[in-house]
């Protein structure tokens, strides 16, 4: 697993723990204090719900991250899944393959959190309603200080699981393609037969180890998703606040739309890779092979790709491709019904 940007979890997670506590303790002490004396902006409680949702998904993925990457089976799978790939990639490189999306995971990181320290910034040059910038004292500097560094810390421990995982289900997809061009160079469907075992079986304890660090992440992903939508439902609704402020407000709501982003990422990762397996026993069955008994062994490989019910399984369910476009055609469904009473309020 050294090849997958592991270091976080195995050396570095106690302290990143602590870390997320700290500044955790650090934005709500100044938070409950502004409450307390009624000087909490109005929108302020999104913020505050973004910050800790992130904060529970990145200890969350901390313990089950780092329990999964010192599982003896997984590093097995891995370790045979490597020499698999070594052995009929065709000089493809695990580390190489695992790396390729780090820079679109890093980038999108980056752009989300300059905008949330943005938005923090305004926050504090912003006058209040009577025209005072009652917004520098002391005690909100230091909870917008605190907020910023808390986002920093935290996203980046969901980014850094969520490329984990999703490099894990990009190279296990690379490994099927390793297996069918295998297939094709060797044209030995007997050989093939034991081949496929052996990945299947891998493919399948790989699931199995990253299921909780992928459930966790997807539910609480969904949760953002949902707290983003009433959020900016309930800003768009308060006639107490101008238009500028309300969309100073809905900019605290993208940091739980880029945790959304980062679980559909995977599950449609892990809805791709259902995908190619279930297309494998048809891309067999096409190979125009010659010989004698190569059409039987042909159908047997075939029909044993078939029964072997390969791919991404979640708690004992594979997730299919139809299954992730139902979950999206809900939340599209949900979206538009909000959309559709927001514009019979305003137009």
């Amino acid at each position: 697993v050294d090849n997958i940007g592991v270091s976080l979890w195995l050396s570095w997670s106690k302290f990143t723990t602590f870390s997320i506590v700290m500044m955790s303790l650090c934005y709500l002490v100044p938070t409950v204090t502004l409450y307390i004396l009624d000087l909490q902006p109005a929108g302020e409680q999104w913020k505050a719900l973004s910050l800790i949702l992130f904060s529970i998904v990145a200890i969350l993925l901390l313990q089950l991250v780092k329990r999964s990457l010192r599982s003896a089976d997984l590093n097995m799978a891995l370790q045979k899944l490597d020499e698999f790939v070594q052995d009929c990639g065709h000089g493809l490189d695990w580390a190489s393959v695992a790396k390729k999306h780090l820079c679109h995971f890093a980038f999108l990181w980056a752009f989300v959190l300059l905008e949330f320290i943005v938005q923090q910034v305004l926050l504090e040059i912003t006058p209040d309603e009577e025209g005072h910038f009652t917004h520098g004292s002391w005690l909100c500097i230091l909870q917008a200080i605190a907020s910023c560094s808390l986002f920093a810390i935290s996203s980046a421990v969901v980014m850094n699981g969520a490329y984990v995982q999703f490099n894990l289900l990009l190279d296990l997809g690379k490994t099927l393609d390793c297996w069918c061009a295998d297939i094709v160079e060797n044209q030995d469907f007997i050989s093939g037969i034991q081949s496929w075992n052996s990945l299947q079986a891998l493919l399948k304890c790989v699931g199995r180890e990253i299921t909780p660090c992928f459930i966790s992440l997807n539910l609480l992903g969904y949760v953002g998703f949902f707290v983003a939508i009433t959020g900016s439902f309930t800003l768009l609704l308060d006639d107490g606040l101008e238009v500028w402020m309300v969309l100073l407000y809905e900019s605290s709501l993208l940091p739980l739309l880029y945790l959304f982003y980062l679980s559909t990422c995977l599950c449609a990762k892990g809805a791709s890779l259902s995908e190619r397996c279930r297309q494998i026993p048809a891309f067999v069955n096409q190979l125009n092979m010659f010989g004698e008994g190569a059409d039987t062994d042909r159908q047997y490989l075939v029909r044993y790709i078939s029964d072997s019910a390969a791919g991404f399984i979640v708690n004992g369910v594979t997730l299919s491709q139809a299954a992730f476009l139902k979950q999206m055609h809900f939340l599209a469904a949900v979206f538009s019904g909000i959309s559709g009473v927001l514009l019979r309020r305003y137009f």
